[in-house]
């Protein structure tokens, strides 16, 4: 993954390219990173929260939905266990699994 984001990075100057990587970092310091899942799409989920940001002037985070270092459960850095939450609702949610997001997602 960080081959291919830093040779976009080189042709794409973009922002959120610096965060993505420390968050894809930490996800495969914690095991919380598979080497199956699509990179493109994790880059793609935290690119629309970056101009979510920009278009609204809300800040927009990604958050998992199942937290890399849960209490009684460890969630992955897969696109399906990532989702869109307002900075206000993220920083209030903190490391919990609530149960309206496990029904809105398509975690199996």
């Amino acid at each position: 993954m960080q081959m291919i984001l830093s040779g976009f990075y080189s042709t794409n100057p973009v922002k959120g390219i610096p965060y993505l990587l420390s968050k894809w970092r930490k996800a495969k310091k914690l095991n919380a990173f598979v080497s199956w899942s699509n990179s493109f799409f994790i880059y793609e989920i935290f690119e629309l929260a970056r101009l979510r940001t920009k278009l609204t002037g809300i800040e927009w985070h990604v958050d998992h939905i199942i937290p890399l270092k849960g209490k009684n459960v460890t969630g992955l850095h897969v696109p399906w266990n990532l989702q869109y939450l307002s900075a206000w609702e993220n920083k209030s949610k903190g490391n919990r699994i609530r149960p309206q997001d496990i029904a809105a997602s398509s975690i199996p």
